[in-house]
């Protein structure tokens, strides 16, 4: 009999490993796209800059125009204008004239969503399959995270896409203010439609960050199980006087200070033999 108890404690151990394996590789993709959106957004400012400073130059060669001595001062304006627009298009100009008269800011994380939208088929092949095997909860902070990844689980398991969705039925609670500028855009009659892409990708950073954070938890784990998970509810706690006597354990019914006492003097005498085997051990090689 004991043979399969300890048969079904391997099975269920290697049940938890399993899942801190598919968690692991959560966390690991999440970063990874993570880390390459940052770092396309940092390339897409840089690039910006680099192409603004180009178009000053030009810029400097179309004020040139209105001090060139071999314009007449009776030429035609659409005439000068024509010769402008062969350095600089008119957007060009814009674009210009915007970057000198105002402090120009590249949003980066704009860049980054960017970027994101370009990974939607990736992250969607290795993370919706993990996100479906794992049973999560989580601490009062993260339940509105939750009720997003239970809402994805849902919706992918009955073959529907965000999409099909109006976007007032999709949990919405865990999106900051912040997010929400990147999440949304105006479709064709003026009404702001969230990004389905978007939104599930920030289901899965935010899940991502829970579980780094230890706010969210797999009880079928062993790394990622709540502390809770290992401690008896409180109900169940009311009878423990029985629980005590069934576990047949006598330090469980002995006082702490009593059971704390042949602990210590258990190290000391420990401490002892060991310091005399050190000790013999020195006589013999020397």
């Amino acid at each position: 009999m004991i043979t399969y108890v300890y048969l079904l404690c391997f099975v269920y151990h290697r049940y938890q490993i399993l899942h801190d394996n598919l968690i692991q590789c959560f966390i690991h993709h999440v970063r990874q796209y993570r880390e390459a959106a940052k770092e396309d957004g940092k390339e897409q400012v840089y690039q910006q800059r680099r192409e603004g400073n180009e178009k000053l130059d030009k810029a400097a060669q179309v004020l040139k125009l209105f001090t060139d001595p071999s314009i007449a001062g009776q030429t035609p304006f659409h005439q000068v204008r024509a010769k402008a627009f062969g350095i600089l298009d008119g957007p060009q100009i814009d674009f210009v004239a915007d970057h000198i008269t105002t402090d120009v800011k590249f949003d980066e994380t704009a860049f980054q969503w960017a970027h994101i939208d370009e990974l939607a088929q990736q992250f969607k092949r290795h993370l919706r399959p993990i996100n479906a095997s794992v049973d999560w909860t989580a601490s009062a902070g993260y339940s509105a995270v939750i009720e997003a990844t239970d809402f994805l689980k849902s919706t992918f398991s009955r073959g529907r896409s965000l999409g099909q969705y109006a976007s007032g039925a999709l949990p919405q609670r865990f999106i900051s203010d912040t997010a929400k500028r990147y999440l949304y855009e105006l479709d064709a009659s003026g009404q702001r439609r969230l990004l389905p892409d978007r939104y599930e990708f920030l289901v899965y950073r935010l899940l991502r960050n829970g579980l780094e954070a230890g706010d969210i938890f797999c009880r079928d784990s062993v790394r990622f199980r709540s502390f809770e998970d290992d401690l008896i509810d409180n109900d169940k706690w009311q009878d423990k006087d029985k629980l005590i006597e069934q576990t047949g354990l006598k330090s469980l019914k002995q006082p702490i200070r009593e059971h704390l006492a042949e602990l210590e003097d258990c190290l000391e005498k420990r401490l002892i033999e060991v310091k005399r085997a050190h000790c013999f051990r020195r006589k013999r090689i020397l």
